[in-house]
């Protein structure tokens, strides 16, 4: 039962996480409180980074019996998940920078080029994939309710703010943006 519990919130952290990026949320912060807005991205980030604290707290200690028993090799597949996440991460970071990361600004075209090369050739969200490595890897060291709740609430969630980040980077970058898309999977590298 806590498994269920754990999942809502974390779909609760989820949706606002996806709200507050949402341009409209943006715009009406621009609109109504104008003195914060050039610190929005910096508010938001901290804001997003506190309350994943706070909820992988409550994650790490609410009690949840285990659905399977885990094994030398469902551990040893989960290190190797969180080595591979640790370098898809690394790598994304690296090539997309972190100033451009933390910026407030949305990228303009003009300055800020599409990334199409290095990880970004293989697949078009490598962060969003390294997350999904991160949580199955959990689920397989640690096989309880509340970590396969996790593993797909948050598969849930990726697969809609994929889609949210992708509607924006067409606005974004129009017609490039489009044949990149054609051309590069989307979340899982060489299957989709």
């Amino acid at each position: 039962m806590n498994g269920i519990y754990m999942g809502i919130l974390w779909l609760l952290y989820y949706g606002l996480h996806s709200a507050f990026a949402m341009e409209r949320v943006k715009s009406f912060f621009d609109r109504r409180f104008p003195y914060i807005a050039k610190w929005y991205r910096q508010i938001y980030i901290i804001f997003a980074v506190v309350n994943f604290l706070l909820l992988a707290r409550l994650h790490a200690v609410v009690p949840s019996p285990d659905l399977f028993a885990s094994t030398f090799w469902t551990k040893l597949s989960a290190g190797i998940l969180a080595i591979q996440a640790v370098i898809c991460m690394y790598l994304s970071i690296r090539q997309f920078g972190w100033r451009r990361f933390f910026s407030s600004a949305a990228p303009n075209p003009a300055d800020t080029p599409l990334l199409k090369n290095g990880i970004y050739a293989t697949i078009r969200h490598p962060m969003y994939f390294a997350i999904l490595l991160v949580v199955i890897g959990l689920f397989l060291y640690f096989p309880s309710g509340k970590n396969a709740m996790l593993m797909l609430t948050t598969g849930f969630y990726l697969l809609i703010g994929s889609r949210l980040e992708e509607q924006k980077l067409i606005r974004i970058y129009g017609a490039e943006y489009l044949a990149y898309r054609q051309n590069t999977r989307m979340l899982i590298p060489f299957l989709w």
